[in-house]
């Protein structure tokens, strides 16, 4: 009787390694990373962002990075309020 509770015992141990087992795990989902790994500062939010998802903008003859388009448009309508009408 001891042996074959025994048994039993290796058995569901057995199922239990094997179905938590990394093998049986799904692969996991790779997410895209950036290729030169640089990452820039937002200058309106101050947000780090990966240069090649940044949002490029030319502004006064300088390149201006940002993490999304919304930061994007509300620096440059701060930028145009601020500068001297004439």
């Amino acid at each position: 009787m001891a042996l074959l509770k025994f048994a039993i015992f290796l058995a569901l141990a057995t199922l239990v390694r094997w179905l938590i087992s990394p093998s049986r795990k799904s692969p996991q989902r790779q997410t895209s990373s950036p290729a030169s790994g640089k990452m820039i500062r937002d200058p309106h939010c101050g947000t780090h962002v990966a240069q090649e998802l940044a949002v490029q903008v030319e502004s006064g003859g300088e390149t201006l990075m940002f993490c999304s388009k919304h930061c994007r448009d509300k620096y440059l309508l701060l930028r145009r309020s601020s500068e001297p009408k004439g």
